[in-house]
């Protein structure tokens, strides 16, 4: 676990200097996407549950 931390926090030290940080990180990862798919995933949840209560 110590490992993954030291990793992710290398990682999230020299992402931004390989272009525009925040940025090219959110275009390379696609950010957006991912999170416009959870909240549908959380959407559908919830109409699901309001259906079956009725």
């Amino acid at each position: 676990m110590i490992r993954l931390i030291i990793l992710f926090a290398i990682f999230l030290a020299v992402y931004p200097m390989i272009g525009d940080g925040w940025a090219q990180f959110s275009n390379d990862f696609n950010v957006d996407g991912v999170f416009n798919f959870i909240s549908n995933l959380f959407a559908s949840l919830d109409g699901m549950i309001d259906k079956l209560q009725g």
